[in-house]
This record gives structure tokens, C-alpha cells and sequence, in this order.
């Protein structure tokens, strides 16, 4: 996948790999998601484990990327590639919370999961507020849920991806400081004129994916 070679120099993930995912609201953070799950799923036969807080991912979109990918129209086949995401749907902190507790022992009990992806991250963060005594500020928010990620992924043996609002790591210093080790760091931007940037480079958004603009004509 020329896309993924593009973004992280290689074709495969080292495990324990973690992949940040930031931006505004609609630049292109849960496409970009499904277009290297597909990578994942299709080139590398891996198993995936979604944790999905936003809900904007769109299933007939996902199944357009993996069949364009795959290059089959056999919908035994599509079928048994989208089941290699194994879902699970939280609508609160406290669904959150529980489901980082239990993927661990998921994980555990299925080694072909080779990633936990997450989208998005910071969905919860003024639901949790509503419902606590004692306020955090959305860096010390992100950095909670982060470390509780990095904590499984090192501890299991499987990458982490996530998408997070750009506002939630703008605070963040690049540095030894860093309470956590990303590995990779893609960031969308849009444009005061329009246009959407990923890493500084312009892209394209289309119902195919993320694409770089010099790539997608």
C-alpha cells in the first residue's frame, strides 16, 4: 500500500507500534482509520479490534475500501474480511473504562488481533466532566486514556491507533518529557483557504480514502 509506505516507511507495523491520529472535526481522521484497517485486514491478514466511540464510521464505506482493495466482488469474501473486525460499540465513559479493562483478556484468548484501533478517543470528554466531582483539563484527560492504551499494547504485543481531536494535543511537548512514546504521529490540518494538509502534505478526501493530490489523478 503505497499510502502506508508513505506515511510510515514500511508496509508492516512493529508490534507494539502506537499511531496518533489528530485533527479538527471532518478533516479526514475516521476515513484515514478505515483505509489502513483495510491495508491491515486485506495485505495482512491481521485481526482487528474496534473500539468505536464516535460512530461516524460508515460500513458501506468500509466495505467499498476493502473491496477495491481486495479486488473481489465475492461477498463470501467481504464478508469474512469485515469480520476480521472484531467491534465493540461504547456510548459513555463508563462503557470505556470497562471495555479497556476487558480487551486485555480478548487479546489474550485471540493472537491473530494484531491491532486495537479507536475512534475517537476524546468523544467522552465532556459527558465524563458532567460526571465528575473533581475537573481535568482535556490534556490530562488524553494522556489517562493514552497511557491506559500504551499499557496493553506493550503488555499484549499489538499496535494501537487512535484519531483524537486536535484540540487534545495541542498542549502536547515533542520531547523526553512526553508522558508516553507515539510512535507515529499523523496530523491533519485544514486550510484557511480550504484544502485539507496530512503531515504538511495536501490530500484529496474521497469515498476511496485519504489521498495525497499529487497521487490521485
Amino acid at each position: 500500500m503505497e499510502l502506508h509506505r508513505r506515511l510510515f516507511g514500511v508496509d508492516k507495523l512493529v508490534p507494539k507500534s502506537l499511531i496518533e491520529i489528530s485533527g479538527p472535526s471532518n478533516s479526514g481522521k475516521t476515513l484515514l482509520v478505515q483505509q489502513l484497517m483495510a491495508h491491515y485486514i486485506c495485505d495482512l491478514n491481521w485481526e482487528i479490534l474496534f473500539l468505536n466511540l464516535s460512530h461516524k464510521l460508515q460500513i458501506h464505506n468500509f466495505a467499498r475500501i476493502i473491496t477495491e482493495k481486495a479486488s473481489t466482488s465475492s461477498n463470501e469474501n467481504l464478508e469474512k474480511r469485515l469480520n476480521s473486525v472484531k467491534l465493540i460499540n461504547c456510548f459513555s465513559p463508563k462503557e470505556l473504562d470497562e471495555s479497556l479493562e476487558i480487551i486485555k483478556y480478548m487479546l489474550l484468548g485471540n493472537r491473530n488481533i494484531k491491532l486495537i484501533a479507536i475512534d475517537t478517543l476524546s468523544e467522552f470528554f465532556w459527558l465524563d466532566m458532567e460526571q465528575r466531582t473533581t475537573k481535568i483539563n482535556k490534556l490530562k484527560y488524553y494522556v489517562k486514556y493514552v497511557q491506559s492504551l500504551e499499557a496493553i499494547c506493550r503488555e499484549v504485543n499489538v499496535c494501537g491507533m487512535w484519531t483524537v481531536d486536535n484540540k487534545f494535543v495541542s498542549q502536547m511537548q515533542n520531547g523526553a518529557n512526553d508522558p508516553f512514546r507515539i510512535d507515529h504521529k499523523l496530523r491533519f490540518s485544514i486550510l484557511p483557504q480550504g484544502g485539507v494538509e496530512l503531515n504538511g502534505q495536501s490530500v484529496e478526501l474521497t469515498n476511496q480514502g485519504v489521498k495525497f493530490i499529487e497521487d490521485a489523478y
